[in-house]
């Protein structure tokens, strides 16, 4: 009887721990799983920065002369820009290799920002082309398309006036002003000798342009080469003053050249002077030209 009973106890116990096994079981089914935090993902891409763009005009053509206007579509990102006549443009390359020739030839000037600037000087009726790109300065590279206007400039008239001399009136030297004033030795550079040179022409001009040129130049420079020279810098004054050198020997000589530009913006023909020397023995006394200097253009 007893064994009976102890195992009918033993009996209960293990039905007691299965029960309690199962209830366990149920609560934790029934307990909701708690939400996992959520991981941190990368932080956001910045927004693409837009290809810069450009928007290239050029008005206000003449025979010598345009307007050109670079507009980008940011501030931030440089980009080159450089004029050449359209037969200096390569041919039978493509788009990026025509700017890696242009960076590596023409070496474009680089900006950023809206730029304006004034095409001069031109030829009459000669096809010209401006090309502007980004570019990276420090691979020196481009960065976008190539944009490109193509234009032609007017075909020259005649001008009413013409330059008939271009004289030497006095010759100054140099040292012997600064002995006199030494703050001018700055303002007169390395030159030997100052010059009061006059042009003359046939008939009231707007601007004149004039210069003093080594004889070789004569032979070696073209038609186009002494225009544009002659073109690059601001009209004369008539006289002008001018920084000069003696000749070296009888053969060292000189000679002027100028145009003349009426007041319809005409050029006339090119004038070229005679050949001349520049001596020691031709100079007046220093005092009669410190009155004029500040009046002298921005010399070459």
């Amino acid at each position: 009887m007893v064994n009976r009973i102890v195992y009918i106890m033993k009996d209960f116990l293990r039905i007691l721990v299965i029960a309690a096994m199962a209830f366990a079981v149920a609560c934790q089914t029934n307990t909701p799983a708690p939400t996992p935090e959520p991981e941190p993902g990368p932080d956001p891409m910045p927004e693409p920065t837009p290809e810069l763009t450009l928007n290239v005009e050029v008005t206000n053509i003449t025979a010598y002369n345009a307007k050109l206007r670079i507009t980008p579509s940011n501030d931030e990102d440089e980009y080159a820009c450089v004029l050449i006549s359209a037969d200096q443009q390569p041919v039978d390359v493509d788009d990026y290799e025509q700017m890696q020739f242009i960076i590596a030839q023409f070496m474009p000037a680089v900006f950023t920002g809206v730029t304006t600037h004034e095409l001069t000087p031109l030829m009459p009726d000669t096809e010209y082309v401006v090309l502007a790109f980004g570019i990276d300065t420090a691979t020196n590279l481009p960065t976008t398309d190539l944009y490109e206007v193509r234009f032609t400039s007017d075909k020259a008239a005649e001008s009413k006036a013409g330059i008939t001399s271009i004289e030497l009136i006095k010759l100054f030297d140099a040292e012997a002003i600064i002995a006199i004033d030494r703050s001018y030795r700055q303002k007169l550079g390395d030159c030997e000798c100052i010059g009061i040179v006059e042009a003359k022409t046939n008939a009231e001009c707007a601007n004149l342009y004039f210069w003093w040129y080594e004889t070789w130049m004569k032979v070696e420079y073209t038609y186009e080469a002494f225009l544009e020279d002659l073109l690059m810098y601001a009209p004369a004054n008539n006289p002008e003053i001018m920084d000069m050198y003696y000749s070296m020997d009888v053969d060292d000589t000189f000679f002027f050249a100028g145009i003349a530009e009426d007041d319809k913006g005409n050029l006339s023909d090119i004038y070229y002077g005679e050949l001349f020397l520049l001596t020691e023995d031709m100079v007046s006394p220093a005092e009669e030209v410190i009155a004029c200097m500040p009046e002298r253009t921005e010399q070459r």
